[in-house]
């Protein structure tokens, strides 16, 4: 019996401390709901910072609108569903962006040349952040893919898959854009 008395009290004083205090319950839900919008915050700079690095390493050189063409078409991939779902995982994906092969490169998180990486930054946040669902230029509907037009760094092996699969469907700074031979089964919008 006293037992049971005693956590029939203990359970009242926790109650009545409660009944007081309700304030510090909606405290706790207001500080769990903050940490679900930091944590999604957080993955959300994550993501953004993946895009911009991949558009810093792969055309840090190349004009604005070739350095938001290597955004889109990053973005393309994630939106299909042969790829992975988030823009992090679809830039580190195995031997599918050359930067990534590069040890040093990836673990470089602050690249030297500022303003390019700014640039790089700011048109990553851009397609991000973006209001209105992803659209491609004309003909790109199916483009997920891009080589330097010259074939620098481009290995005999890419060249030959490149060259079996791919056509050649537009350009954009020093780089031409691919899509399937064979067409795809997610085309996205285009302008």
């Amino acid at each position: 019996m006293r037992h049971f008395r005693f956590n029939f009290v203990r359970f009242g004083v926790i109650y009545r401390y409660a009944q007081k205090s309700v304030h510090v319950c909606y405290g706790v839900v207001a500080l769990t709901l903050l940490g679900l919008t930091l944590t999604a915050s957080w993955k959300n700079e994550e993501e953004i910072t993946c895009l911009a690095r991949n558009i810093y390493w792969e055309g840090r050189t190349e004009p604005a609108h070739a350095k938001r063409a290597i955004g889109l078409i990053t973005l393309a991939r994630v939106l299909d569903p042969r790829w992975p779902g988030r823009i992090c995982d679809v830039v580190f994906e195995n031997n599918q962006f050359s930067w990534t092969r590069n040890a040093e490169l990836v673990r470089e998180h602050n690249p030297q040349d500022s303003e390019n990486w700014e640039e790089s930054l700011r048109i990553a946040k851009t397609l991000y952040n973006r209001s209105s669902p992803l659209v491609l230029p004309p003909r790109w509907a199916c483009v997920r893919f891009y080589k330097r037009t010259d074939n620098a760094d481009v290995s005999a092996n890419a060249l030959n898959w490149f060259q079996r699969n791919l056509k050649r469907v537009g350009a954009f700074g020093s780089h031409s854009a691919y899509a399937p031979k064979k067409g795809c089964e997610h085309p996205l919008p285009t302008t």
